[in-house]
């Protein structure tokens, strides 16, 4: 395509309000992107109200059953909020590769909280073993400051990818 043919003289038209031969049937129907504005809602929530939720019960109270409860909450809404970020993406050329540092962050925090996920249910499995026997093994300490240490980097993580949009 030549776009220099395509170009008039006087460069850009201005702006024109003209209707002519063009008419509004009913009424004006503002559409909106909700599923956008629930991605959003749903990582905010998990980042800012219901990990330091979690963090007060593991940390303060030492409940693991109720821990275990949220942790559980925490990955069934990133994963529901992932879902719903994945659709958005679909929707817009810019990020329908999804090589932006929020996709990208946000998938590596998801693959963050499956492992987190898994080295939970480990640990949880390991403490039961260990009350039947009386024994706390050395892996268990090791692993449970892993899975302390990688839920404050992933938890990091969230709280700047909620910053990138």
């Amino acid at each position: 395509m030549n776009m220099a043919q395509a170009t008039g003289p006087s460069g850009v038209p201005l702006a024109s309000n003209i209707t002519s031969g063009a008419a509004l049937l009913g009424s004006l129907v503002k559409d909106g992107d909700k599923a956008s504005k629930a991605h959003g809602l749903l990582m905010a929530l998990v980042a800012l109200v219901i990990i330091p939720f979690d963090v007060i019960i593991i940390g303060l109270f030492k409940w693991p059953m109720l821990h275990a409860f949220t942790g559980s909450l925490v990955l069934f809404l990133v994963l529901t909020a992932m879902g719903l970020g994945i659709y958005v993406s679909t929707e817009y050329n810019r990020s329908k590769h999804f090589d932006s540092a929020h996709q990208v962050i946000g998938f590596l925090s998801v693959g963050g909280l499956l492992v987190l996920a898994s080295i939970g249910i480990y640990l949880r499995r390991m403490q039961k073993t260990a009350d039947k026997s009386d024994q706390a093994g050395q892996n268990s300490k090791k692993l449970t400051s892993i899975h302390t240490w990688a839920a404050r980097c992933i938890w990091l993580l969230l709280i700047i990818n909620n910053g990138l949009f």
